[in-house]
């Protein structure tokens, strides 16, 4: 288990974001101590994690994302969904794609 500041890292996010994604119910923590308040993360829930950062960089918005991972969408499904919204000419990947870090140049 990791603290919230540990899967933090390892998800390369906020505690912030992980603390907004737990208060819309889009990513619990597996568990949460009774006396301290404080969040637990599985290791296995880095993988929703990422499917999460990377719908977001597809352009979905949070609810969006919620009802994806909701209705276990496929990627086949997915693929098809961002074909009729974005066509393929006009995408460009999000610029920390190429800087490797969210938000810097």
């Amino acid at each position: 288990m990791f603290s919230i500041g540990e899967f933090a890292r390892h998800g390369r996010v906020s505690v912030r974001m992980l603390r907004h994604y737990d208060a819309i119910g889009l990513l619990r923590p597996a568990s949460v101590d009774a006396a301290t308040g404080y969040r637990f993360y599985r290791a296995s829930q880095l993988a929703e994690l990422n499917r999460i950062i990377a719908l977001k960089d597809l352009g979905f918005t949070l609810q969006q994302v919620q009802a994806i991972l909701a209705e276990q969408v496929s990627a086949a499904e997915l693929r098809g969904m961002l074909k009729l919204v974005i066509p393929a000419s006009s995408w460009v990947p999000p610029r920390h794609y190429w800087t490797g870090r969210p938000g810097r140049a």
